[in-house]
């Protein structure tokens, strides 16, 4: 009986030692003290009743900018089809957001992909929030008309 209820105890406690060691791993990330200024500041920096596609959404992105947030269609894979949407869509604001912490980098914002992008966009900020997180906001150059 005592065995038994050792057991128990012992499971118990590894699993809220995991748990502990998560939670500590997502509030360093989230609270870095770069990561919500960057946010607030690219916010700042897109015009009132803009939209922003995103490479990847989160809510806390939604919550601290407030301006349209449009995830990527899964249907966009190539820089060609990225620009026919956003132009096809009247949408000028490309954020991309990469953490590495939690999702692998899509090869179309890999960093080649990210200078064949600059052919297209003009990169208005780049904010690096520790050796895995990193916010890139473009514009579209605006003499794009299909």
């Amino acid at each position: 009986m005592i065995g038994v209820i050792l057991l128990i105890l012992t499971i118990s406690a590894v699993g809220a030692i995991s748990e502990i060691e998560n939670q500590q791993h997502a509030h360093k990330i989230f609270y870095n003290y770069k990561f919500i200024p960057a946010i607030v500041n690219i916010s700042d920096l897109v015009p009132q009743g803009s939209s922003v596609v995103v490479s990847h959404t989160h809510s806390y992105l939604k919550y601290f900018i407030p301006h349209k947030i449009i995830k990527i269609p899964n249907t966009i894979s190539s820089e060609k089809s990225l620009l026919y949407y956003m132009v096809k869509n009247n949408l000028t604001y490309l954020l991309v957001y990469d953490n590495r912490h939690y999702f692998p980098v899509n090869p179309l914002f890999s960093d080649t992909g990210l200078k064949n992008l600059r052919n297209d966009y003009k990169q208005i900020a780049n904010y690096v929030i520790d050796d895995k997180t990193k916010f890139q906001l473009y514009q579209l150059n605006k003499n794009w008309r299909f």
